[in-house]
């Protein structure tokens, strides 16, 4: 039997499903015990002025779209107790929003050009937001990339 292969665009969301439309970037997406650490679009084009909606499709997994520098090297920190294992910590930098409201992407937030949604998950019984949009007032080509998740990246240009 001849199997054809499919890239990941073609088989966003289940094999079949188109890549999202308009102004949505959706990450991640799971089959089974298959999950793509992808952004979909990996590119995406919108006008200055425009936000970008990003969502997450992932049923078991958790992603984050951070612009700017990597907050920390860090996923997990190690803090020393007075007695008994050392005490491990998510690090919120990576984990929690920059911002109480996320305010439009300059690449100039915090002074660096960092911008973090936090985390994002589909479970309604939970706290974090399952999307969130993101305003990009000025042309651009502007890298994300999820910090949970090494190598998950992806490009916002901005005419």
């Amino acid at each position: 039997m001849l199997r054809t292969r499919r890239s990941p665009e073609q088989t966003a969301g289940r094999p079949g499903r188109s890549v999202p439309k308009g102004n949505n970037v959706v990450a991640g997406n799971d089959s089974g015990n298959v999950s793509w650490f992808r952004f979909f679009p990996a590119t995406r084009t919108i006008k200055a002025g425009q936000s970008v909606h990003f969502s997450i499709a992932s049923k078991s997994e958790i992603h984050t779209m951070t612009f700017g520098p990597q907050p920390s090297a860090d996923l997990v920190m190690v803090q020393p107790q007075p007695s008994g294992p050392p005490r491990l910590q998510f690090n919120p930098f990576m984990f929690l929003p920059s911002d109480p409201v996320l305010p439009p992407y300059t690449a100039s937030n915090h002074g660096n050009g960092f911008l973090n949604t936090g985390i994002m998950d589909t479970n309604p019984q939970s706290p974090p937001p399952s999307s969130v949009d993101v305003t990009f007032p000025t042309a651009g080509t502007f890298r994300y990339e999820c910090t949970i998740h090494p190598g998950m990246e992806g490009t916002i240009k901005v005419e």
